[in-house]
């Protein structure tokens, strides 16, 4: 069987999806602050703000010791959290259909739709729900969150899957 440069691309797309999902276990959101002169870094991962209820976790180190805490975080779920993950699983979901019932036409909609799940994890910090009576905004911005590396990754490997299955269509056209 000899391989295609669409189907090629269509391979590494999938090792993009892959990895968006694994990066959903990454520190979605980060800060370090001081601590009585101790550099801590306190981040939330990514599933846990798409569903809400991640624990803060919370590490340092000084003086050749370091520490490790996990505060419990109840609520706050992150609305674009959510929309890129639903978004995500359905170009998935379609790129699947496309490929196993050799339906190339859904290719284009489920990179496009991966592509913008992609933009979504980007805003993940703009919009959610209250936390114990605490807006999500005002959350983020108490303890100076920024975008953390599972955010990043989550949305360059949505952008280049949802781009290289986009590309492999219409490097099948031609």
């Amino acid at each position: 069987m000899k391989l295609k440069l669409s189907n090629i691309l269509q391979i590494v797309a999938a090792f993009f999806a892959i990895l968006a999902i694994v990066c959903l276990f990454l520190p979605g959101v980060s800060a370090t602050q001081d601590f009585m002169g101790v550099p801590v870094t306190m981040s939330i991962s990514l599933i846990g703000l798409v569903f809400g209820g991640g624990p803060i976790k919370a590490s340092g180190s000084a003086g050749g010791t370091s520490a490790n805490q996990s505060m419990d975080y109840k609520g706050g779920m992150s609305i674009f959290g959510l929309l890129a993950f639903i978004l995500l699983v359905v170009a998935i979901v379609l790129a699947i259909v496309a490929i196993v019932m050799k339906k190339s036409n859904l290719l284009i909609p489920a990179g496009a739709v991966a592509v913008v799940a992609g933009i979504c994890v980007l805003l993940v910090m703009v919009a959610g729900t209250a936390s114990e009576g605490t807006a999500f905004k005002d959350i983020m911005d108490l303890y100076n969150f920024k975008l953390g590396i599972g955010s990043i990754l989550f949305a360059v490997s949505a952008i280049l899957g949802g781009g290289l299955l986009v590309a492999s269509k219409v490097m099948d056209t031609k």
